[in-house]
């Protein structure tokens, strides 16, 4: 109420034009003491026969009067906006002496209101996660496959930067079995669940919906259906963690309807229950992975030095057509890559790190791996099609033994893993390797 008392003629001359006929409002004005809350708005409004102190309505311990009435009905009618100034300048002034050891409120303290207005600016800030970071993250688990990571950060990271988008992200990834589309997903969602609090993941395995009357349980059975009233995962995630990651795995064996179901969400960023509900989805990043496409796309995709995204995009459109997926849900996806087969390093990077994780599973710390102990794995044929998830069953098979005497007879110390025959490891002692060499 200060900025009123001791304003001055010209000061209440502005404030008369501005309350004519309209509300001239102050915000976050104190109270008098005994005021619950202490704070509040107050308005001016000047009429032709009279002037009117509005204030937002409160609780009021101090005596009774004029003052209390005020406080408590919400308004107080003058004259004329002389008598106005005169009763604020006065009475009301005097209200607020009447108790100089005023209990200090928070808002004393600090302006509570811009403490808000940052803490929202800052998690707009928190929202925004960099194209290059999201890659670099992505990199180091995912091994053999740049452009197509970088062209995924790339996307997620201008979905992050809205402010208002009006529909999820969504993206395609095509590929052979185990190159690592599902791991990117995965990693994607570990990333940026560590950057917001309102990021899930969910991975909906679109096998299980290959029949016409299974689709309509991905979003919950209608009345009267088995299933009715029971848990959806993908609605449930959407509605508590509204930007979730949501993983349609085994797309290419999904029946056709499956993609009608997910052009509304696709087009118009929500979905629709079995129940009636509607959940908003805008904020939710949706991929898809599929094996389709042909052998010699593949082997072209992993020739290409380039890998054009845009040039990659179209050639994974056509593959789709080619495919019957329907025209309609292919225009509404927002992004198509493809996953390159893995070539020979990648494999022998992807071997490495599974030695070292399988063996820990045996309670083995392998630091350092004979070379030839990898390239053997790399080398059997056969196996290209099937990616990498198979060479962790070739590796447990082939080094599994030697895992199990070197936790018999080297527990707690580091080894090293060597060809043989037959395949062991060897216990390494400080000063057998230097710095770099526990990198395997």
């Amino acid at each position: 109420m200060k900025q009123l008392w001791d304003a001055t003629d010209p000061v209440w001359a502005a404030i008369a034009v501005q309350a004519t006929g309209a509300c001239y409002v102050y915000d976050n004005v104190e109270f008098p003491p005994g005021a619950t809350p202490a704070r509040g708005r107050i308005g001016i409004e000047i009429h032709a026969e009279h002037a009117l102190l509005l204030v937002d309505r409160c609780c009021y311990e101090g005596p009774s009067g004029p003052v209390a009435e005020w406080l408590t009905t919400g308004t107080r009618t003058f004259v004329s906006i002389t008598r106005l100034r005169e009763w604020v300048c006065g009475e009301l002034r005097d209200a607020f002496r009447r108790t100089p050891t005023r209990t200090r409120t928070l808002h004393d303290v600090v302006d509570l209101d811009a403490v808000h207005r940052a803490v929202d600016q800052t998690k707009a800030g928190d929202d925004v996660v960099e194209a290059g970071e999201l890659y670099a993250e992505l990199a180091m688990k995912i091994r053999g496959q740049d452009p197509a990571l970088r062209t995924v950060a790339d996307h997620v990271a201008r979905h992050l930067a809205r402010r208002a988008s009006r529909r999820p992200c969504s993206i395609m990834l095509l590929g052979p079995s185990g190159v690592g589309k599902t791991c990117t997903v995965g990693a994607l969602a570990e990333k940026l669940a560590s950057r917001r609090p309102d990021v899930g993941f969910v991975q909906i395995d679109l096998s299980e919906y290959s029949e016409a009357h299974r689709v309509s349980a991905l979003l919950g059975a209608p009345p009267g259906y088995v299933g009715h009233g029971g848990p959806v995962p993908l609605l449930e995630t959407l509605r508590t963690e509204p930007a979730s990651i949501v993983l349609f795995d085994e797309f290419d064996k999904a029946h056709p309807d499956i993609g009608q179901v997910l052009m509304q969400a696709l087009d118009r960023g929500c979905l629709g229950s079995g129940t009636g509900e509607t959940v908003d989805c805008r904020a939710a990043i949706f991929v898809f992975c599929a094996n389709t496409g042909s052998d010699a796309f593949f082997d072209e995709i992993a020739t290409r030095v380039d890998r054009d995204a845009l040039a990659v995009d179209r050639a994974c459109r056509n593959q789709l057509l080619a495919a019957d997926v329907t025209p309609a849900l292919i225009g509404r996806i927002g992004l198509c890559v493809a996953f390159a087969r893995l070539d020979a390093r990648a494999r022998a990077e992807i071997i490495t790190i599974g030695i070292v994780k399988i063996a820990a599973e045996y309670g083995v710390d392998v630091i350092s791996i004979d070379p030839t102990v990898v390239a053997a794995l790399v080398a059997t044929r056969g196996r290209e099609a099937l990616g990498a998830r198979i060479d962790e069953h070739r590796i447990d098979h082939d080094l599994g033994e030697a895992f199990i005497n070197a936790a018999r007879d080297h527990r707690g110390q580091p080894v090293r893993v060597c060809a043989g025959p037959p395949p062991h490891c060897d216990p390494m002692h400080v000063g057998d390797y230097g710095p770099d060499e526990g990198n395997a």
